[in-house]
């Protein structure tokens, strides 16, 4: 009995010592939502697998899962009726914590540091910690709504709430900045239907934040805010359909938008970190056509799709003003009505042979995107019948949805694929659901 137990606890250990060493290891881990709906964490190699929540269990939809900016936790939550529980969970020891009960409309969940999310319940923005401890940031006359990226897309710029010490919230179909560090509420200009989503993009180089609301005439403008400075900028797009801030180069305070009769625009707005003495979304050079959409962005390169063809645009001919000639086709064979995703200079997508839009003619492939620098791009093909999904941040391994089997990660270069969940639904329907650490 007594040997008995000591295998035991040597299993236990050894669980335990495996969860931490992968999560510690490099492969990178993937969260999920599985054909059970159950919230659970894997290491691409298989090594690590954690299996958080219970079948029935719903995920918040406002709230969903996030995880922390070093990747050792996860925050999520769990709709109950009108209640929502908040959990923070512990990746390399598989251990959750409860962090708070609430009762009404929560959104958000974005980690302001290693230990602290925001969220929003009704009409009060909250600062939840993982010791337990709950502080009211600001109060409202109305619901309070921050960001809720469970259904965004993960393959393009997801706009934020929190950004430098901030969090941009809408209340009342207005817009705010919350100082975490002064604890002040400042109002920004635009409005905006009460339950509209916000757009709020934060560039990963400088206090700025992007976002679109409409002004006193009605019509759509775009913002950047300063958000130390002060100084706003802003774009009257003349029109009263939305023009949306799409990405900010990586690295840079250069933005794309885009403009009131659709083409996408760049313009370096590093001014508003100190104060501007012209308008430089005035001026913005055009970028791409009007037909562009799925924009992806790094430090060289912008991507976007015209139908079943991907392009990049070299970020240097902004100088020459000659963007809408500098495009280059990367692939001609995207399927219909599925992403494509850019990591650590690969590009994988879903490729068809006959027909762009039946959803039985897929496979994934790969591009190396140092053939930019030759100007002849080649795909590979990396896994016949399935849909690919996100690229880990490393390029390394692939979320992959094979059509009738489900969910695996299939890493690139050795091609292994590693099982994490069961068919369900059409092929690629689960995939925005799979985040990479």
């Amino acid at each position: 009995m007594i040997g008995r137990r000591i295998v035991i606890i040597i299993l236990v250990v050894l669980a335990l010592w495996g969860g931490a060493s992968a999560q510690r290891g490099g492969t990178p881990l993937v969260a999920l939502v599985n054909n059970s709906g159950q919230l659970v964490v894997a290491s691409g190699d298989g090594a690590y697998r954690w299996i958080i929540t219970n079948p029935g269990e719903q995920l918040a939809p406002d709230v969903g899962y996030r995880w922390s900016p070093n990747g050792d936790m996860l925050f999520w939550g769990i709709q109950q009726g009108a209640q929502v529980r908040f959990f923070m969970g512990d990746i390399a020891s598989m251990t959750p914590r409860e962090v708070a009960v609430v009762d009404g409309l929560a959104s958000g969940g974005e980690w302001v540091d290693s230990s602290t999310v925001v969220i929003a319940v009704d009409n009060n923005l909250l600062a939840l910690s993982a010791n337990g401890n709950t502080r009211t940031l600001a109060a409202s006359n109305s619901p309070i709504s921050l960001r809720a990226t469970l259904f965004d897309s993960p393959y393009t710029p997801m706009p934020k709430s929190y950004g430098y010490n901030n969090v941009f919230y809408a209340s009342g179909g207005s817009y705010f900045l919350y100082s975490m560090a002064q604890g002040q509420i400042t109002a920004l200009p635009g409005t905006n239907e009460a339950q509209a989503r916000n757009s709020g993009l934060w560039a990963d180089s400088a206090p700025l934040l992007a976002y679109w609301g409409f002004d006193d005439d009605g019509t759509s403008n775009l913002y950047v805010v300063g958000v130390e400075s002060g100084t706003i900028l802003n774009f009257d797009s003349g029109r009263s359909a939305p023009i949306f801030p799409l990405a900010w180069r990586a690295n840079s305070t250069e933005l794309i938008y885009r403009d009131g009769s659709n083409v996408l625009r760049l313009a370096d707005v590093g001014c508003a970190v100190r104060g501007c003495s012209d308008n430089p979304l005035a001026n913005g050079v055009a970028f791409m056509p009007a037909t562009a959409s799925e924009i992806q962005v790094t430090a060289d390169y912008a991507f976007f799709r015209e139908d079943t063809v991907i392009y990049a645009v070299p970020f240097n001919c902004v100088a020459s003003d000659s963007c809408l000639n500098s495009a280059v086709a990367v692939v001609t064979d995207a399927a219909a009505q599925t992403p494509y995703h850019v990591a650590n200079g690969r590009l994988v997508y879903t490729a068809f042979r006959d027909d762009a839009r039946n959803p039985n003619d897929r496979s994934v492939h790969m591009v190396d995107l140092a053939c930019l620098n030759s100007g002849a791009c080649a795909a590979m093909t990396l896994l016949p019948d399935a849909v690919a999904g996100l690229l880990s941040s490393d390029g390394a391994y692939v979320v992959v949805d094979i059509i009738g089997q489900g969910m695996q990660t299939l890493n690139v270069d050795t091609l292994t694929l590693t099982y994490l969940s069961g068919a369900g639904g059409q092929p690629g329907d689960s995939l925005s659901f799979a985040r990479w650490q």
